[in-house]
């Protein structure tokens, strides 16, 4: 396996480690400097985290960079740049914040050639499940998937969904601190469409 894939994984692991003793702690938001989005207990151990990472990794020799939404672009200040990694280390840290199983560590991981990356660019796609063991690895070129489990890599045959219903969608809404009697009128907005479109399955 790619030595950027395995590294991918190491990071996903040591995010989950370190914020898991934090979610579902109520702590004061306060927004961040870079993103101007609420940064909540757990956003902050991850972002922590994610420099001492890095740090680390370029003592070793290694040139990759590294993107967040508070911190931005991030590379490392000797050697050229290879790979930059596109973390968002708490996909969801409103609901962590609550305890909910509503996030997740997700990464991904460019070919870097000094602009901005998109989208479009992600080689390697990683999603961990904050309250899982399980990390899922995606390789573009390879046009494979695999989950991790205890260091291990296995494939994994991915096959269209066989429900045909959206009676059990779960949906997740956050309100970014709105008034409560603004969102009241958008989330009946959201029900009434979701049950039409059930209505209609």
């Amino acid at each position: 396996m790619q030595d950027e894939v395995r590294i991918a994984v190491s990071l996903a692991e040591e995010i989950h480690d370190v914020v898991k003793p934090v979610v579902g702690l109520r702590v004061q938001a306060e927004k961040g400097i870079v993103s101007g989005d609420w940064q909540y207990l757990v956003d902050l151990k991850a972002e922590d985290l994610i420099t001492r990472f890095f740090e680390n990794l370029w003592g070793k020799g290694y040139s990759f960079g590294y993107l967040t939404e508070e911190q931005g672009l991030i590379l490392p200040k000797n050697g050229d740049v290879d790979k930059v990694f596109i973390i968002d280390p708490f996909d969801g840290s409103r609901p962590a914040q609550r305890g909910l199983n509503s996030c997740n560590i997700v990464i991904g991981v460019v070919d870097y050639e000094g602009s901005i990356p998109r989208l479009s660019d992600v080689k390697i796609g990683i999603v961990k499940p904050s309250l899982e063991n399980s990390i899922y690895v995606g390789v573009v070129d390879q046009g494979k998937v695999y989950i991790v489990e205890q260091g291990k890599f296995k494939e994994v045959n991915l096959a269209p969904s066989k429900m045909d219903s959206l009676e059990r969608c779960f949906v997740d809404v956050e309100d970014y601190d709105l008034p409560s009697e603004i969102m009241g009128v958008v989330y009946s907005s959201i029900v009434e469409a979701v049950n039409e479109i059930i209505g209609k399955s």
